[in-house]
């Protein structure tokens, strides 16, 4: 909510965060730094006046962390890169804290079916080289990062799956 600006309608809007700047943030001065769309800067500001807030550019606003509460279960977007030796995928919808600690990717085939670590790429995107014996269908463990929280999308990536597609889970947190 901004409260600052003459354009400011103070009335709270929600937003999802898929990715932080902690720290400095490109030097503006604040512990965090929020880059909004245009769509969500301007619901900020009063009716009509969505122009006058946007040309400003930065706001000093207050904002409160909610939980996240979405009426689907997780879903992994493929990026467009993968292919069967690089899996990368955006993960989304999932309800509670939101950040995730750990993301698992298992092979639903053959006799070697560990857990394999992703790697946090950016955003909500988490990416893994794929050895040549990991196969789909793929199963994903994600793991909340405050409280430990895990939960399993099994077989969720079919045996025909392919970049650019988004594969809906059965699950949520």
């Amino acid at each position: 909510m901004c409260k600052e600006k003459s354009a400011c309608s103070e009335i709270p809007i929600r937003v999802t965060i898929t990715d932080e700047c902690p720290g400095s943030c490109g030097n503006y001065g604040a512990p965090f730094h929020f880059d909004l769309n245009g769509t969500a800067f301007g619901a900020l500001a009063k009716p009509d006046q969505d122009d006058l807030l946007c040309g400003d550019g930065i706001l000093n606003i207050g904002y409160k962390r909610v939980a996240c509460n979405y009426p689907q279960t997780v879903t992994f977007k493929m990026d467009q890169g993968s292919n069967p030796s690089y899996f990368s995928c955006v993960i989304e919808f999932e309800n509670g804290e939101g950040d995730l600690g750990l993301v698992e990717l298992q092979s639903g085939t053959g006799s070697d079916n560990k857990w394999l670590a992703m790697q946090h790429s950016w955003g909500a995107n988490w990416k893994i080289e794929l050895p040549p014996q990991i196969k789909p269908p793929f199963s994903i463990r994600l793991t909340t990062l405050e409280s430990n929280k895990t939960l399993v999308a099994n077989n969720v990536n079919p045996l025909d799956w392919a970049p650019g597609k988004s594969y809906h889970s059965l699950v949520n947190f």
